[in-house]
């Protein structure tokens, strides 16, 4: 060291160099907390990126599934129904394959030289008089039939007039406007069933009986007593046919 307390130049050096390797010591410790919290700021800013993706990818898969399962049901709501419909339609093909069974038996046992089929003629017109009846007054009535069925209906308008006398009913059997003739082959081919209304303009047999004016009618043929008693046992044929 110079005298007096002068410092000397490798001492001024050395100073300078001891300032220098502090500052960057420093600069250095610095530089690592700087680089140290820049990285945590990544880190944190990373996991945040990679958990919103992951969320939103989380969402979209959640929805997908949600959009799919909705699209299952709804194909499978319609396959369902589909199957129920076709289920209905063979039903009710079955119903009219039994129905027209019926009628074609009906055409069957209304043979007019049929002696059976003359005892039901009877009873057909004595119905379907009565049904017409006024109490205390004498009724003009009307019977119209089949014109094959003419022989055995005048015998079963004597007969409802015989039975039931003058006193109530006067009966007159109409041949100049007879009910349709019986069904052809080819007509019991046909299905005579359209929307549950029967289309078919043969007549299966049976009368018709009404007031002499027309204005009231009994329908007797054997077609509408067969409409009626299958409507009346629509249930019970149903649950014979498809009892489970």
């Amino acid at each position: 060291m110079a005298s007096g307390g002068a410092l000397t130049d490798a001492e001024v050096s050395a100073q300078i160099q001891q300032m220098v390797s502090f500052i960057k010591a420093e600069a250095l410790e610095k530089a690592d907390e700087i680089r140290t919290a820049a990285e945590e700021e990544f880190a944190v800013a990373k996991d945040q990126v990679v958990e919103a993706e992951r969320a939103r990818i989380l969402k979209e898969f959640k929805r997908r599934e949600d959009t799919m399962l909705v699209k299952a049901k709804i194909e499978k709501s319609a396959q369902q129904n589909a199957q129920r419909i076709d289920v209905l339609a063979s039903r009710d093909q079955l119903v009219r394959d039994v129905l027209a069974t019926a009628r074609r038996r009906l055409g069957e046992v209304s043979d007019p030289s049929s002696a059976t089929y003359a005892q039901t003629l009877k009873h057909l017109v004595l119905d379907g008089v009565k049904k017409l009846l006024v109490p205390n007054s004498v009724v003009q009535l009307v019977v119209r039939c089949r014109a094959c069925d003419v022989t055995p209906a005048r015998s079963a308008v004597s007969n409802a007039q015989q039975t039931l006398g003058e006193s109530q009913v006067r009966l007159t059997l109409d041949e100049s406007t007879p009910l349709p003739p019986p069904p052809t082959a080819a007509d019991a081919d046909e299905d005579d069933e359209e929307d549950g209304v029967d289309k078919s303009t043969a007549c299966r047999g049976g009368v018709v009986v009404s007031t002499a004016d027309g204005k009231v009618i009994v329908d007797n043929t054997l077609d509408a007593r067969l409409r009626l008693c299958f409507q009346g046992a629509l249930p019970q044929v149903r649950s014979l046919l498809f009892s489970q």
